[in-house]
């Protein structure tokens, strides 16, 4: 057996393994159930444009495409210093997305319930 090689068991016990795995699992989660309430809002209604600024599965795609990178990031030999870089620039533009969405469409709610 190589000195080198590791099992699963050990590659599971650093914390920065389990930690990738969790964030990426949940930043996937959390982008398909924006995808999800996306379909069935735009199933019970055709007038989503009149109070969404941006529509909802951009955040999603872009939720979804960060969470796929932080868990590659789990693998050890995939953690490059270019694909810590867009990992970092991802999640920068994923929340500057989504507190636009939030803001712009809260702001244009407004005068519709006024």
């Amino acid at each position: 057996m190589n000195v080198n090689q590791l099992t699963w068991k050990d590659a599971f016990s650093h914390k920065y393994v389990i930690l990738c795995l969790i964030c990426g699992s949940l930043l996937l989660l959390l982008g398909l159930a924006f995808i999800v309430i996306y379909l069935i809002l735009s199933s019970y209604t055709s007038s989503l444009h009149y109070f969404e600024t941006i529509p909802t599965y951009i955040p999603a795609i872009t939720l979804i495409v960060n969470g796929i990178i932080v868990c590659i990031l789990a693998k050890r030999h995939l953690r490059y210093f270019y694909l810590i870089k867009i990992s970092g620039a991802f999640c920068l533009i994923c929340a500057l997305i989504c507190v636009v969405t939030t803001v712009t469409t809260t702001h244009h709610q407004v005068p519709v319930y006024a």
